[in-house]
């Protein structure tokens, strides 16, 4: 492990000497010249202190060299665009406010596949990405300052395959959300301020099949209906869309989602039925449409989802007696309905809900959620309540 006792700014290139454990070495070959570098790893270790990691470098240099320099920021990155193999480069918390041509150093790269970018107090996306003819497959530009309208070139970049613009509140976009490229697979703009119609975006003609597995869309202003479109999206496998201002029905055509794992419109204005159509979707191992304006029955056809691990209805208008049909999910692990207006007795087979009664913890009872990748979901609302305005009565 090597470590650099210098703080990394625009005479990164000029580097010449580490120190290991107090010992001075050199290092052959000026990083602003090396051209066989193919990663680097800007990333923090505890919280005032960065660790960069420099890896695969070739026969210059070896791997596994880290740097440590607390409060690290770069004024330069002109010296990047002489690593012309480098095909991945990782920066986390390192601010880039003093490099206002961040995008023109790095769209130099040409090699480049992964640019992460990630909480590096960025407030601006240059055009000069859109005209760049770099491979870029993975864009993470997420917990920065970036404000406005996501560029146009974004639908552009044909080799892009994952994108991920979520903030936690940091980033400001806004307006309309952005056309895709079919080859996106997974897609973050989760904690923005995207508002209006999603239908728009959801029924956009696309130049071939979607690859989209991955839709996060939570925590953001969007509206209207969900409209019915479902079937050009049918490679989804996680979908979160909740924490929006959603309306109207759940489409019956989300039925046809049939690789979907996990599907959460929590915290919408959602009414109507559970559609019995996503009985079809056979893989589903997390449902949260807790926070709507649900009604109707508690729907006996649920039980035949018996891939469901997390059920989570709470905070809806349903009504009725829980089907004993609900039993049949063997591998359920959290079911939450409170706060409804179901009746009659709780169903004795509940007793059989044995991965339940394993669970000791609530960290614990959240740790089977690491099977769903979901980027973005605020699981501390997916509690495990015995509490609620149910009527329900009996004894498990």
């Amino acid at each position: 492990m090597l470590s650099l006792i210098l703080h990394i700014a625009s005479h990164l290139g000029l580097l010449t000497k580490t120190v290991v454990d107090g010992m001075e070495s050199t290092v052959t070959t000026s990083l602003g010249k090396v051209t066989r570098a193919y990663r680097y790893n800007f990333s923090l270790e505890v919280k005032v202190s960065l660790r960069i990691t420099i890896s695969h470098w070739g026969a210059s240099l070896g791997s596994g060299y880290s740097f440590y320099e607390p409060q690290l920021y770069v004024e330069n990155l002109g010296w990047i665009s002489h690593l012309s193999s480098l095909e991945f480069l990782l920066m986390f918390e390192v601010d880039l406010q003093r490099e206002v041509h961040w995008l023109e150093s790095t769209s130099m790269l040409s090699s480049l596949s992964k640019l992460y970018l990630v909480a590096c107090e960025l407030d601006n996306m240059s055009p000069s990405l859109g005209t760049s003819h770099i491979p870029l497959n993975e864009l993470h530009l997420s917990y920065n300052q970036l404000t406005g309208q996501i560029p146009e070139y974004i639908g552009n970049l044909s080799s892009l395959t994952s994108l991920s613009l979520n903030a936690n509140s940091s980033n400001c976009f806004m307006g309309e959300l952005p056309r895709l490229s079919p080859q996106v697979s997974r897609l973050n703009m989760a904690n923005n301020s995207f508002s209006g119609p999603i239908s728009p975006f959801l029924c956009q003609k696309l130049n071939g099949k979607s690859n989209l597995e991955i839709l996060d869309m939570s925590t953001n202003n969007l509206s209207g209906e969900l409209s019915h479109c479902w079937t050009y999206w049918q490679s989804l496998t996680h979908l979160n869309l909740g924490n929006n201002n959603l309306s109207g029905k759940i489409p019956g055509s989300m039925g046809s989602l049939f690789e979907l794992k996990a599907l959460h419109l929590h915290n919408n204005s959602l009414s109507g039925d559970i559609p019995p159509s996503l009985r079809n979707c056979t893989s589903l191992g997390l449902l949260d449409l807790g926070g709507n304006k649900l009604s109707g029955n508690l729907p006996s056809w649920m039980g035949e989802t018996t891939t469901l691990m997390a059920l989570r209805l709470r905070s809806n208008k349903l009504i009725g007696n829980i089907p004993p049909q609900i039993c049949q999910l063997s591998s359920l692990i959290i079911l939450d309905v409170a706060n409804n207006s179901l009746s009659g007795t709780i169903p004795k087979c509940f007793n059989n809900f044995s991965l339940m009664a394993t669970i000791g913890t609530e960290d614990d009872a959240f740790s089977f959620l690491k099977l769903f990748p979901l980027i973005g979901h605020d699981y501390e609302n997916l509690m495990l309540s015995s509490k609620g305005r149910n009527q329900s009565t009996g004894a498990f």
